[in-house]
């Protein structure tokens, strides 16, 4: 049986006498199906019991609309699967156990046979209970899940149960939720799929307030808390492929609840105010983010932004990634000493007058990605302070590859110095923009990463407004320790007068004047003519 895309049905007896059935593809049997041997190859539903030996031969979902207490083949294909395992009605085969990897879908009640030990998901495809909770072996470490929305009350305590709760597809709950050995435990049924691609994780909507001196932790699936005003006190962690989404302080319960991301974690802001542009997130003071072992994830809405607006508001050594085409800013000091990468198309990194990263190592720049170096803007409402320092940490490695750098200076004498810029694959804007004759200084040579060996790199160097001058109130940017030779044809300029270049004894000279014998003396718009080998 090789049905392609769709599904072969028998919608009546099927007998094939001694032959043997092999289905490739999608199958559903309606009727008895009698033969030598039936091979399951994907996806496949039961109206009724075979009569022939079954075996497994590739994965897909298994629907059993037939009592598996009557159909022993049945139900050791549904107990060896570790894919999706559907049941509908009444199913009588007793005590079971969901393998770890597996998820076990009950359309009712009466679909759950008996007394479950759930290592992998169980999910009900009905609105979930107290009842249903009371089915689940307490020694469980699996999920349990909602298919549908529930408004009954969840007393996880009163049925000594420490699993995590989640949902399969996005789904509400808003009953009474009662947590177990003091920490709420949310987010499992894992991601969800569209086409073949998995898009993103299945969503609990959760509309129940979390209360009392109950810490939350967040994994194997997303969790929404953005309509609620939480009371609860206690650490935030968000694990693995877990996504809490959040839009208001109030959402995250105490005003001193910090915030954990481990092992690639996602805190994930809405926007604030849903149809409105340019609304954001502003955290209370005393609310920090931590970017624990294995790192973590921000992701900003794209009409949204969001602020961690007090004094190390943002810690941890471990890599962070910014997502959502948003903008995310910081406030203050910072002592976050990881590494920060924007994803393609992850908006904007904001480091205005009062931010600052001084311990950060290294920040990676994609395509639709910007770090933006703001010495003129203040923090949300505060207005700047006139602020000359640098924002990023001078040792911290640059890598651009497709995206964009800003930095705009406030006055005379406001410098941002970067350590070293390295050219990935891809074309990088760098830009720029002062009033009062700032510079951005590279204080070391230019460098090819290492997955960049034909150097298909291109960096824009250009003034946000006016000219890249000398001298004056002009914006520079100097290029310190460069030998002769390292640009060559991979960074160009969008003016004729690049600006100043820093040589030996801090010494200042054009391209192409004394001294500076790397460039030709006639610049052309748009280029810098090398008159020696590209940098290696």
């Amino acid at each position: 049986i090789n049905p392609g895309t769709g599904t072969t049905t028998f919608g009546n007896t099927l007998n094939t006498g001694a032959a043997a059935v092999t289905a490739n593809g999608n199958v559903r049997f309606g009727g008895v199906a009698t033969a030598a041997s039936i091979a399951i190859g994907a996806a496949a539903t039961f109206d009724a019991a075979p009569v022939a030996p079954l075996s497994r031969t590739g994965t897909g979902d298994l629907t059993f609309n037939t009592d598996l207490n009557a159909a022993p083949g049945l139900l050791a294909l549904a107990n060896a699967s570790t894919n999706r395992v559907v049941f509908n009605g009444a199913q009588t085969f007793g005590p079971s156990a969901v393998a770890a990897g597996a998820r076990w879908e009950f359309g009712s009640a009466a679909s759950i046979p008996g007394a479950l030990t759930v290592s992998g998901t169980a999910a009900t495809n009905y609105a979930m209970d107290q009842a249903f909770l009371g089915t689940v072996i307490p020694a469980s470490t699996g999920s349990l899940a909602l298919g549908v929305a529930s408004a009954n009350n969840l007393d996880f305590a009163a049925a000594g149960l420490s699993n995590s709760l989640g949902a399969i597809r996005p789904v509400a709950y808003t009953g009474t939720l009662t947590p177990n050995g003091g920490t709420y435990r949310l987010g499992a049924g894992g991601s969800m799929v569209q086409a073949g691609q998995v898009v993103g994780p299945n969503i609990l909507n959760l509309r129940s307030t979390l209360t009392g001196n109950n810490p939350v932790t967040v994994s194997g699936g997303g969790v929404d808390m953005s309509e609620l005003k939480n009371t609860f006190t206690g650490a935030v962690t968000v694990n693995g492929t877990g996504v809490l989404k959040v839009r208001s302080n109030e959402n995250l319960g105490a005003a001193a609840n910090a915030v954990t991301l481990t092992n690639g974690g996602t805190l994930s802001f809405a926007n604030p105010a849903p149809g409105l542009l340019g609304q954001g997130l502003t955290f209370t003071p005393g609310r920090s983010v931590i970017v624990g072992s294995g790192g973590g994830t921000i992701d900003v809405a794209w009409n949204s932004g969001a602020v961690l607006g007090g004094v190390n508001a943002l810690t941890g050594s471990t890599p962070l990634t910014k997502t959502g085409l948003g903008e995310f800013q910081l406030g203050s000091s910072n002592s976050f000493s990881g590494t920060i990468t924007g994803a393609t198309n992850g908006g904007v990194l904001f480091l205005k007058a009062q931010s600052q990263l001084p311990n950060v190592t290294g920040i990676t720049i994609n395509p639709g990605f910007t770090l933006n170096m703001d010495h003129a803007g203040g923090i949300g409402p505060v207005p700047s302070t006139g602020a000359t320092r640098n924002v990023v940490n001078d040792l911290a490695t640059l890598t651009l590859q497709g995206g964009s750098v800003a930095f705009t200076g406030i006055a005379a004498g406001s410098t941002e110095t970067l350590s070293q810029a390295r050219l990935g694959i891809g074309q990088s804007n760098v830009t720029v923009t002062s009033a009062g004759g700032a510079d951005l200084i590279f204080s070391n040579p230019f460098a090819f990463t290492g997955d960049n060996p034909n150097k298909a790199s291109v960096a824009r160097l250009v003034a946000g407004t006016g000219t890249l001058g000398l001298t004056g109130a002009n914006a520079r940017i100097r290029l310190t320790g460069q030998a002769d030779g390292w640009i060559g044809g991979h960074v160009v300029v969008g003016t004729a007068d690049f600006g100043a270049y820093l040589g030996a004894n801090n010494s200042v000279g054009a391209y192409g004047a004394t001294g500076f014998p790397a460039y030709g003396a006639a610049l052309t718009t748009g280029t810098i003519a090398s008159l020696a080998a590209d940098a290696a």
